[in-house]
Protein backbone atom coordinates (compact mmCIF):
# COMPACT_ATOMS: atom_id res chain seq x y z
CA UNK A 1 0.00 0.00 0.00
CA UNK A 2 0.95 3.65 -0.21
CA UNK A 3 1.18 6.41 2.13
CA UNK A 4 -0.30 8.89 2.41
CA UNK A 5 -3.19 8.12 1.18
CA UNK A 6 -5.03 9.38 -2.23
CA UNK A 7 -7.71 12.12 -1.86
CA UNK A 8 -10.11 9.95 -3.47
CA UNK A 9 -9.46 7.26 -0.59
CA UNK A 10 -10.18 9.77 2.31
CA UNK A 11 -12.35 10.13 4.77
CA UNK A 12 -16.10 11.95 3.29
CA UNK A 13 -17.26 15.38 4.60
CA UNK A 14 -13.07 16.45 5.04
CA UNK A 15 -12.23 17.14 1.56
CA UNK A 16 -10.68 20.18 2.92
CA UNK A 17 -8.45 18.35 5.62
CA UNK A 18 -6.49 15.71 4.73
CA UNK A 19 -5.80 12.60 6.98
CA UNK A 20 -2.91 12.70 9.09
CA UNK A 21 -0.62 9.77 9.54
CA UNK A 22 -0.62 9.26 13.42
CA UNK A 23 2.85 8.56 15.38
CA UNK A 24 2.84 5.96 17.62
CA UNK A 25 5.14 4.63 20.35
CA UNK A 26 5.10 1.22 21.79
CA UNK A 27 6.79 -1.02 23.39
CA UNK A 28 6.85 -4.92 24.60
CA UNK A 29 6.85 -7.94 26.98
CA UNK A 30 7.44 -11.75 26.41
CA UNK A 31 3.63 -11.98 25.54
CA UNK A 32 2.54 -8.68 24.63
CA UNK A 33 2.91 -5.47 22.73
CA UNK A 34 1.56 -2.10 23.73
CA UNK A 35 0.94 0.46 21.37
CA UNK A 36 -0.31 4.14 22.14
CA UNK A 37 -1.63 7.13 20.20
CA UNK A 38 -1.28 10.26 22.14
CA UNK A 39 -3.80 12.64 20.84
CA UNK A 40 -6.46 14.78 23.46
CA UNK A 41 -9.76 14.53 22.54
CA UNK A 42 -10.07 11.68 20.16
CA UNK A 43 -13.31 11.18 19.00
CA UNK A 44 -14.85 8.62 16.52
CA UNK A 45 -11.86 5.90 16.91
CA UNK A 46 -11.74 2.58 15.66
CA UNK A 47 -9.00 0.17 15.76
CA UNK A 48 -9.05 -3.24 13.42
CA UNK A 49 -6.63 -5.82 12.70
CA UNK A 50 -7.20 -8.24 9.83
CA UNK A 51 -4.74 -11.03 9.02
CA UNK A 52 -1.85 -9.08 11.04
CA UNK A 53 -2.46 -5.76 9.17
CA UNK A 54 -2.92 -2.77 12.16
CA UNK A 55 -5.76 -0.14 11.15
CA UNK A 56 -6.38 2.91 13.14
CA UNK A 57 -8.71 5.85 13.23
CA UNK A 58 -9.47 8.86 14.97
CA UNK A 59 -11.33 12.37 14.53
CA UNK A 60 -10.52 15.26 16.97
CA UNK A 61 -12.57 17.04 19.00
CA UNK A 62 -13.61 20.55 18.07
CA UNK A 63 -11.16 20.20 15.30
CA UNK A 64 -10.70 19.71 11.55
CA UNK A 65 -8.24 16.86 12.12
CA UNK A 66 -8.73 13.22 11.19
CA UNK A 67 -6.02 10.84 11.67
CA UNK A 68 -5.74 7.08 10.14
CA UNK A 69 -3.07 4.23 10.06
CA UNK A 70 -4.54 1.82 7.28
CA UNK A 71 -3.14 -1.89 6.71
CA UNK A 72 0.44 -1.34 8.62
CA UNK A 73 1.95 -4.64 8.82
CA UNK A 74 2.75 -6.09 12.48
CA UNK A 75 6.31 -7.44 12.84
CA UNK A 76 4.71 -11.07 13.34
CA UNK A 77 1.88 -12.86 13.85
CA UNK A 78 -0.19 -11.79 16.88
CA UNK A 79 -3.58 -13.15 18.66
CA UNK A 80 -6.41 -10.84 17.02
CA UNK A 81 -9.09 -11.68 19.80
CA UNK A 82 -6.51 -11.85 22.77
CA UNK A 83 -5.40 -8.38 21.72
CA UNK A 84 -7.30 -5.39 23.21
CA UNK A 85 -7.79 -1.80 23.49
CA UNK A 86 -9.58 1.16 25.17
CA UNK A 87 -9.49 5.25 24.73
CA UNK A 88 -9.12 7.78 27.42
CA UNK A 89 -9.46 11.70 27.09
CA UNK A 90 -5.69 11.27 26.46
CA UNK A 91 -4.75 8.23 24.23
CA UNK A 92 -5.53 5.29 22.50
CA UNK A 93 -4.04 2.33 24.36
CA UNK A 94 -3.50 -0.82 22.25
CA UNK A 95 -2.38 -4.26 23.71
CA UNK A 96 -1.31 -6.59 21.18
CA UNK A 97 -1.07 -10.40 22.26
CA UNK A 98 1.68 -12.47 19.95
CA UNK A 99 1.38 -15.42 18.62
CA UNK A 100 4.78 -16.02 19.50
CA UNK A 101 6.67 -15.24 22.77
CA UNK A 102 9.60 -14.17 20.98
CA UNK A 103 11.38 -10.14 20.50
CA UNK A 104 10.00 -8.22 18.14
CA UNK A 105 13.03 -5.58 16.71
CA UNK A 106 10.06 -2.95 15.25
CA UNK A 107 6.67 -2.61 15.73
CA UNK A 108 6.23 -3.10 11.73
CA UNK A 109 8.99 -3.85 9.14
CA UNK A 110 7.01 -1.68 6.37
CA UNK A 111 10.12 1.04 5.71
CA UNK A 112 7.98 3.88 5.09
CA UNK A 113 6.09 4.11 8.40
CA UNK A 114 9.08 3.43 10.91
CA UNK A 115 9.32 7.37 10.83
CA UNK A 116 5.99 7.04 12.22
CA UNK A 117 6.72 4.82 15.10
CA UNK A 118 8.57 5.76 18.65
CA UNK A 119 9.53 4.22 21.81
CA UNK A 120 7.31 4.62 24.48
CA UNK A 121 10.28 5.36 27.30
CA UNK A 122 7.53 4.71 30.30
CA UNK A 123 7.02 1.00 29.63
CA UNK A 124 10.49 0.29 27.91
CA UNK A 125 12.38 -2.57 28.88
CA UNK A 126 14.81 -4.72 27.86
CA UNK A 127 14.85 -8.56 26.73
CA UNK A 128 16.64 -9.57 29.73
CA UNK A 129 14.70 -7.78 32.31
CA UNK A 130 12.63 -9.45 34.85
CA UNK A 131 9.81 -7.18 33.78
CA UNK A 132 9.89 -8.20 30.05
CA UNK A 133 8.76 -11.71 31.18
CA UNK A 134 6.07 -10.48 33.82
CA UNK A 135 2.81 -12.06 33.69
CA UNK A 136 1.19 -8.84 33.83
CA UNK A 137 -1.00 -8.26 31.01
CA UNK A 138 -0.02 -4.32 31.38
CA UNK A 139 2.89 -2.55 33.19
CA UNK A 140 1.89 -0.17 35.94
CA UNK A 141 0.45 0.44 39.09
CA UNK A 142 -3.34 0.61 40.77
CA UNK A 143 -6.52 0.54 38.20
CA UNK A 144 -7.97 3.22 40.62
CA UNK A 145 -5.99 6.10 39.70
CA UNK A 146 -6.87 5.53 35.54
CA UNK A 147 -9.98 7.91 36.58
CA UNK A 148 -12.68 5.91 35.93
CA UNK A 149 -12.20 5.18 32.22
CA UNK A 150 -15.17 4.16 30.67
CA UNK A 151 -15.63 1.96 27.66
CA UNK A 152 -12.34 0.11 28.33
CA UNK A 153 -10.50 -3.13 26.76
CA UNK A 154 -12.74 -5.02 24.84
CA UNK A 155 -11.37 -8.27 22.48
CA UNK A 156 -11.26 -8.31 18.86
CA UNK A 157 -13.28 -10.05 16.80
CA UNK A 158 -11.15 -12.76 14.20
CA UNK A 159 -9.95 -11.26 10.72
CA UNK A 160 -13.24 -11.96 9.05
CA UNK A 161 -15.73 -10.48 11.27
CA UNK A 162 -14.05 -7.23 12.34
CA UNK A 163 -17.06 -5.05 11.42
CA UNK A 164 -15.97 -1.91 10.89
CA UNK A 165 -13.55 -1.82 13.90
CA UNK A 166 -13.10 -3.30 17.25
CA UNK A 167 -15.76 -1.95 20.31
CA UNK A 168 -13.81 -1.33 23.42
CA UNK A 169 -16.01 -3.09 26.38
CA UNK A 170 -15.32 -3.81 29.88
CA UNK A 171 -13.42 -7.25 29.92
CA UNK A 172 -14.18 -9.41 32.89
CA UNK A 173 -12.17 -10.47 35.60
CA UNK A 174 -9.89 -6.88 34.68
CA UNK A 175 -6.53 -7.25 36.36
CA UNK A 176 -5.03 -4.64 38.74
CA UNK A 177 -1.80 -2.48 37.94
CA UNK A 178 -3.19 -0.65 35.27
CA UNK A 179 -2.44 2.97 36.00
CA UNK A 180 1.16 2.79 34.10
CA UNK A 181 -1.01 2.56 31.01
CA UNK A 182 -2.00 6.61 31.33
CA UNK A 183 -0.28 8.04 28.75
CA UNK A 184 2.22 11.33 28.93
CA UNK A 185 0.38 13.85 27.80
CA UNK A 186 1.39 15.31 24.59
CA UNK A 187 2.42 18.77 26.40
CA UNK A 188 4.88 16.65 28.65
CA UNK A 189 6.48 14.30 25.83
CA UNK A 190 9.73 12.00 27.45
CA UNK A 191 13.50 13.96 27.11
CA UNK A 192 14.26 13.86 23.40
CA UNK A 193 17.46 13.73 21.27
CA UNK A 194 19.11 16.81 19.72
CA UNK A 195 17.21 16.48 16.78
CA UNK A 196 13.97 16.43 18.82
CA UNK A 197 12.76 12.81 17.95
CA UNK A 198 12.60 9.78 20.45
CA UNK A 199 15.40 7.63 19.11
CA UNK A 200 15.36 3.92 19.38
CA UNK A 201 17.08 3.42 22.26
CA UNK A 202 20.36 0.97 22.68
CA UNK A 203 22.65 -0.06 25.19
CA UNK A 204 25.16 3.35 24.54
CA UNK A 205 25.12 6.79 25.20
CA UNK A 206 27.43 9.47 24.13
CA UNK A 207 26.85 12.17 26.53
CA UNK A 208 27.73 15.33 24.10
CA UNK A 209 29.85 18.34 25.59
CA UNK A 210 29.84 17.51 29.41
CA UNK A 211 33.30 18.61 30.10
CA UNK A 212 34.40 22.41 29.41
CA UNK A 213 37.63 23.77 27.67
CA UNK A 214 39.10 24.80 31.04
CA UNK A 215 38.17 21.32 32.64
CA UNK A 216 39.90 19.34 29.93
CA UNK A 217 42.87 21.76 30.39
CA UNK A 218 43.23 21.12 34.81
CA UNK A 219 44.07 17.41 35.08
CA UNK A 220 43.06 17.43 38.44
CA UNK A 221 39.99 19.15 37.57
CA UNK A 222 39.25 16.88 34.84
CA UNK A 223 39.57 13.52 36.93
CA UNK A 224 37.35 14.88 39.55
CA UNK A 225 34.76 15.87 37.02
CA UNK A 226 35.32 12.20 35.58
CA UNK A 227 34.84 10.56 38.97
CA UNK A 228 31.81 12.84 39.28
CA UNK A 229 30.19 11.28 35.89
CA UNK A 230 30.55 8.06 36.49
CA UNK A 231 28.91 8.17 39.66
CA UNK A 232 25.95 9.92 38.13
CA UNK A 233 25.78 7.13 35.61
CA UNK A 234 26.24 4.53 37.81
CA UNK A 235 23.14 5.92 39.60
CA UNK A 236 20.76 4.22 36.76
CA UNK A 237 22.53 0.62 36.04
CA UNK A 238 25.54 -1.41 36.09
CA UNK A 239 28.00 -0.08 33.32
CA UNK A 240 29.87 -2.56 30.98
CA UNK A 241 32.08 0.77 29.45
CA UNK A 242 33.01 4.74 30.57
CA UNK A 243 35.17 6.83 29.07
CA UNK A 244 35.99 10.38 28.59
CA UNK A 245 38.25 11.47 26.13
CA UNK A 246 41.39 13.88 27.54
CA UNK A 247 42.54 16.94 25.89
CA UNK A 248 43.81 16.38 22.59
CA UNK A 249 42.15 13.16 22.05
CA UNK A 250 39.18 12.77 19.74
CA UNK A 251 35.70 13.72 20.85
CA UNK A 252 37.44 15.49 24.07
CA UNK A 253 34.86 17.07 26.14
CA UNK A 254 32.21 14.27 25.78
CA UNK A 255 31.10 10.61 27.86
CA UNK A 256 30.42 7.48 26.15
CA UNK A 257 28.57 5.02 28.18
CA UNK A 258 27.44 1.56 27.78
CA UNK A 259 25.25 -0.62 30.15
CA UNK A 260 24.46 -3.86 30.85
CA UNK A 261 20.59 -3.30 30.40
CA UNK A 262 19.27 -1.29 28.06
CA UNK A 263 15.92 -0.31 30.20
CA UNK A 264 19.42 1.61 32.74
CA UNK A 265 20.23 3.60 29.42
CA UNK A 266 16.78 4.53 28.84
CA UNK A 267 16.37 5.79 32.85
CA UNK A 268 20.19 7.19 31.93
CA UNK A 269 19.16 8.75 28.62
CA UNK A 270 16.02 10.12 30.62
CA UNK A 271 17.96 11.43 33.59
CA UNK A 272 20.57 12.99 32.07
CA UNK A 273 19.47 14.28 28.82
CA UNK A 274 19.29 18.15 28.69
CA UNK A 275 20.65 18.07 32.44
CA UNK A 276 23.34 20.78 33.82
CA UNK A 277 26.28 19.51 34.72
CA UNK A 278 29.38 22.45 35.75
CA UNK A 279 27.26 25.14 33.80
CA UNK A 280 27.60 22.84 30.43
CA UNK A 281 24.00 21.27 28.97
CA UNK A 282 24.13 17.38 28.94
CA UNK A 283 23.02 16.36 24.86
CA UNK A 284 22.45 12.36 25.25
CA UNK A 285 22.54 10.56 22.02
CA UNK A 286 21.94 7.01 21.63
CA UNK A 287 24.48 5.15 19.87
CA UNK A 288 24.04 2.21 16.83
CA UNK A 289 24.28 -1.18 18.93
CA UNK A 290 28.77 -1.95 18.65
CA UNK A 291 29.83 1.16 19.15
CA UNK A 292 31.51 0.96 22.00
CA UNK A 293 33.55 -1.93 23.57
CA UNK A 294 32.98 -3.64 26.86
Amino acid sequence: FSWPRPPHQQRAGRDTMPELTPTLIWAQRASKVFVTFEQLGTTDVKVSLTAGLFTLSANVKDSDKSYKIENMPLWDEIDEEGSTWFQNDRAVVISLKKNKEQWWDGLTKEKSLKRFIKVDFAKWCDEDDKEYTGEDSFPGGGYDEMGGMGGMMGGMGGAGGLGGGMVPQPPPGLPPGLAGLVPTPPSVPPPAAPNGDKPMPTHEISLGGILSAAVLADAAEYAECVEDIRSACEEHGKLLHFSCPKEGEPDAGNAYLKYEQIASAVKAFEALNGRDFDGNTVKATFLSAGTLQA
